[in-house]
């Protein structure tokens, strides 16, 4: 009797523990799997970030150049936000946005025209249409009501080729949503937009000035081109509501670079967030 009770009791123990081992082991794939997830997350918005604070030095490279010979002032427009806290002692503040961000820049010419201009990079070889906003396109298309420039300044790239640039307008991008697109690729934009030279003197940066110009103008007199053989996206047999996949991926030791600075990053903004509100406490 015994014994059966002591090989019953052993039976029970033994299910009861598979069965906990059978569910941490559940529990821990899944967290490891989310992480996962979070950690592919993570670095594509950082590496996208980075790619889009690499296009805008670009910009302001070539603005710099453009406005020691006299050609244009370019300059960055401050992003919409609200401080909080006090600032500290090198000068940094913590800071909520407070709407959401129009174009990138600002550009004036020695006539007296002025406008905007939106940046946007990708890696790969298409530029999904999602990627500018509504409130960047309405500011864009009042630049333009009032007689100014509103256009979208395109950077794609990728590690193993030169990146390339061009420039829309945002009267012919309005038309490419208007016929069915949800992305552009570079085949498609050498038609409707106008493709950037470099300025090899100036660090290799874009050349967009005159792009900027002809991109205009050819807007102006037709609002999709009538001289270039291209069709809308249902006449060549592509899906108009395809999803652009915008994730970027890498599966190598610098995701867990990019995931530790991310993270130390946010850390940071966290402490800096409670610091403030325990200044305005004390205020």
């Amino acid at each position: 009797m015994a014994k059966n009770i002591e090989i019953h009791g052993w039976r029970v123990f033994q299910s009861a523990t598979n069965s906990a081992s059978q569910d941490s082991w559940r529990s821990f794939k899944q967290n490891a799997e989310l992480n996962l997830i979070k950690t592919k997350k993570q670095a594509g918005g950082w590496r996208a970030k980075k790619a889009g604070d690499s296009a805008e030095n670009q910009v302001m490279l070539s603005g710099s150049f453009y406005l020691n010979e006299g050609l244009a002032e370019v300059k960055k427009r401050p992003e919409p936000y609200r401080r909080i806290g006090a600032a500290k002692t090198n000068g940094q503040f913590t800071a909520v946005p407070i709407a959401k961000s129009g174009p990138d820049f600002d550009i004036c010419l020695p006539n007296g025209k002025a406008g905007l201009i939106e940046v946007k990079s990708r890696k790969g070889n298409r530029m999904p249409i999602s990627a500018v906003g509504d409130a960047q396109r309405i500011a864009l298309q009042r630049r333009v009501a009032w007689q100014g420039f509103g256009v979208i300044l395109l950077m794609l790239w990728d590690f193993a080729k030169v990146s390339q640039w061009w420039v829309i307008d945002i009267r012919r991008w309005d038309e490419a949503i208007r016929r069915g697109y949800k992305s552009l690729r570079a085949e498609e934009l050498d038609l409707i937009a106008i493709r950037c030279p470099f300025l090899l003197s100036n660090k290799g940066s874009p050349d967009y000035l005159d792009a900027l110009l002809q991109a205009h103008q050819e807007a102006s007199e037709h609002p999709w081109p009538i001289d270039r053989q291209i069709s809308s996206p249902q006449e060549v047999g592509i899906d108009p509501n395809e999803q652009v996949d915008e994730s970027i991926y890498w599966e190598s030791e610098e995701v867990q670079i990019v995931v530790k600075e991310e993270a130390e990053l946010q850390d940071q903004i966290l402490v800096e967030l409670d610091e403030a509100e325990d200044e305005e406490d004390e205020d």
